[in-house]
């Protein structure tokens, strides 16, 4: 495979080391210094301006497979990669003003936010255990991969116990082997997980993975619900759960409200302790419940429990005679 990359500066030249054993590379540049500084290093450099279509042409454009400019013009990777469109069938470009990505995009360049790239790199060492892919997919973190720690609530889980909802799971990585994700296989310490899904979920998902912060309920919703026909304590114990949680708010269904409860549920829904919203409904508060249960929004549900008679306590089933 051959590839021809416009620019001998630092992108261009390392680019080029990095590839060389793999694919046949040629680099077109027109500063002298620079030519002789990746021809030190092995690499066949054609001496030229590249938004010339005579010199893209003799530098040998025609047989290229893959087209890459790597200045630091924005205007010259764009002309030369317009130019490189009609003879090679794959056009990569650094964009180094992200304004103009449209330009290069409409105009069928496969183009890489300089800022962006660099700024993903930086942000992959803050998190540690946590790598973000560059410019695969939509580019916007929907890919993660996430090392799973010492000490993660997911060693040991089998992945048909985990509940995936906006997200799911590409690949498992366990030394050197790739492993393809079935439901009984359980996660282990050391694997890297390859992570798919909706960027903000993948967030707290990766960090459960990790073994980091605790992320209940979050990994399996971010709310929390309560639902209660008329006891205050269900309540209480609810909204104790969800202030030593990391749910991000709480809702309510309360059937049958009294003074009592009504305060309280004002008092509540006016401090900073949760985010509550109350759902109102004339059905049995154990239906809204199970309807609301299908959504995904809950993590936990926190029911009333149900009163039993003594004959209930015991086992036997009263029946009319």
């Amino acid at each position: 495979m051959r590839v021809m990359i416009l620019g001998a500066g630092q992108i261009g030249v390392e680019l080029a080391k990095r590839i060389k054993g793999d694919w046949e590379v040629k680099i077109v540049e027109l500063n002298q210094e620079k030519i002789e500084l990746a021809k030190s290093i092995g690499i066949e450099v054609f001496k030229g301006d590249g938004t010339s279509s005579v010199v893209l042409r003799r530098a040998g454009i025609e047989e290229a497979d893959v087209f890459v400019s790597t200045t630091g013009d924005d205007e010259v990777n764009l002309e030369a990669c317009r130019i490189a469109k009609l003879y090679v069938p794959h056009v990569i470009s650094i964009v180094n003003d992200e304004s103009k990505m449209e330009e290069f995009i409409s105009s069928g360049i496969e183009a890489i936010p300089r800022a962006k790239a660099l700024a993903t790199v930086i942000e992959n060492r803050l998190q540690v255990g946590t790598y973000r892919a560059v410019n695969v997919g939509l580019g916007i973190g929907e890919i993660v991969e996430t090392t799973v720690l010492p000490g993660s609530p997911a060693i040991g889980r089998k992945l048909k116990s985990l509940k995936r909802k906006g997200w799911t799971i590409g690949a498992i990585y366990r030394g050197e082997k790739l492993i393809l994700p079935e439901e009984d296989l359980e996660v282990m310490e050391g694997d890297r997980i390859l992570l798919i899904g909706d960027p903000e979920i993948l967030k707290i998902v990766s960090e459960f993975m990790r073994g980091g912060k605790p992320q209940f309920p979050r990994q399996y919703g971010n709310r929390i619900l309560i639902a209660a026909k008329d006891d205050l304590n269900t309540l209480r114990e609810g909204i104790s759960l969800a202030s030593r949680s990391e749910a991000e708010g709480v809702d309510v269904i309360f059937q049958e409200l009294d003074l009592e409860v009504e305060s309280f549920l004002e008092d509540l829904c006016t401090s900073e302790i949760v985010d509550c919203v109350i759902i109102e409904g004339e059905d049995d508060y154990r239906k809204i419940a199970m309807e609301e249960s299908l959504t995904g929004r809950y993590g936990a549900i926190v029911l009333q429990k149900e009163k039993m008679g003594v004959f209930s306590k015991i086992g036997i089933r009263k029946t009319g005679l």
